[in-house]
């Protein structure tokens, strides 16, 4: 019978989505056994020493967060699994070792249940690493139910660190004789390397790929309520249909011109933060509250003017809600690889929102130095706004506390 979490443990680990690398407490969590760990002369400390040391070199300018390994530094009180699991929910990936004793232990069969519960089918495909130790033990997970039980896909994947030659003995991880916890005295394996560099570099990509997509489309914050004033400037841009690459890539822009901005800056900026959002005229509704909105920004893709001007005027009155003076500002880009026909005599104003020509969908960039001045203007409009709302803010916080 299947290892179960308890309600109590279950109702702790409501599903989250997957994390921005550095919004996580560890680079991995690793599932093992340390029986596995100690009969194989410390194989899954010296895998974690070798991964750490390359992804330390690899990852420069990047603060790589240590690995939780189960079970170790267990504080003085407490409960073990909700401490455990807590851990497993704030690592950026799960590594799971499968030889003999994993395969026989409840405790790890815990763990990977909580790393589902947490996580769900996004987390198979996405974060977790199977590392096997034993080809034949790999041949008993498979046939075990309460593991079987736990994996969402048939073809879950999974890498071979085993000797072909002894498929139930780990590859060496030190050429010669290894020491107990993976003294570097010895060389490196070229076989055993060979691998942790696939290995390494899968997780490096997604690494920087959450890390280059933080700022454009996770981590911002909810809307405020109404009346409340938003330490962080929050744009949002339109991202039609399923053009989340084209979105990015303005984004990306976006945020090279804010910072462009605000280098020289002698008040600390506020914080930027990209919102995407489809803005459905038919159901604006159920969208964030644009009243919160600091900017807004449509792109122009397979629009007419004609349909620009009505998108416009269905916005502004929800736009205008929070003040009929103190209105965000809008702009118009327009990708100028896009095919409307409109390249040679582009209106360069519709309803008053200014219309910037951009290229490329992959590196974003204003076409010439007019499109690039009407993007920094639109931002340059949208820091004031923002800074006198912050201003107003502590003015009114000041003089509340002056006659308390």
């Amino acid at each position: 019978m299947a290892t179960k979490l308890s309600s109590a443990d279950e109702s702790a680990l409501q599903r989250t989505p997957l994390l921005s690398y550095n919004e996580c407490g560890f680079t991995a969590f690793f599932s093992h056994s340390h029986a596995d760990n100690e009969g194989w002369n410390g194989w899954v400390s010296s895998f974690a020493k070798e991964l750490k040391i390359g992804l330390d070199s690899r990852l420069r300018n990047v603060k790589v967060n240590e690995f939780r390994i189960s079970s170790d530094q267990f504080p003085p009180s407490g409960r073990i699994s909700k401490i455990v699991f807590g851990d497993i929910r704030r690592s950026f990936a799960m590594f799971v070792f499968v030889h003999s004793n994993y395969v026989q232990s409840e405790w790890c069969l815990k763990e990977l249940e909580a790393f589902k519960d947490s996580f769900g089918n996004d987390g198979y495909e996405e974060r977790l690493y199977i590392i096997v130790m034993s080809s034949n033990e790999w041949k008993e997970f498979l046939k075990d139910a309460r593991w079987k039980a736990l994996f969402p896909f048939d073809d879950q994947r999974w890498v071979p660190f085993f000797q072909p030659v002894s498929p139930d003995r780990p590859l060496p991880v030190y050429s010669g004789a290894m020491r107990p916890g993976g003294s570097r005295e010895a060389l490196i394996d070229p076989g055993f390397f060979e691998k942790l560099v696939d290995v390494r570099e899968d997780l490096i990509t997604k690494i920087k790929s959450t890390l280059s997509a933080t700022r454009q489309d996770r981590s911002y914050p909810e809307p405020c309520a109404p009346g409340e004033v938003s330490e962080d400037v929050l744009v949002f841009i339109e991202q039609p249909g399923d053009q989340q690459t084209l979105w990015t890539a303005i984004s990306i822009a976006v945020v090279k011109a804010w910072d462009a901005l605000v280098v020289d800056s002698k008040l600390p900026p506020p914080v930027l933060k990209l919102r995407p959002t489809g803005l459905p005229m038919e159901d604006m509704s159920s969208r964030p509250r644009l009243s919160n909105a600091d900017g807004v920004i449509l792109l122009w893709a397979l629009k007419t003017p004609e349909t620009l001007v009505a998108d416009i005027q269905h916005l502004e009155p929800d736009l205008r809600s929070s003040s009929q003076s103190d209105v965000p500002p809008g702009l118009i880009l327009f990708p100028q690889d896009d095919k409307t026909g409109y390249e040679d005599d582009l209106p360069r104003k519709i309803k008053g929102w200014p219309v910037s020509r951009f290229t490329g969908e992959i590196e974003a960039e204003p076409l010439d130095d007019v499109d690039a001045m009407l993007l920094d203007g639109f931002l340059r409009k949208v820091l004031k706004r923002k800074r006198a709302q912050l201003e107003a803010k502590a003015n009114a916080l000041t003089a509340a506390d002056a006659s308390a």
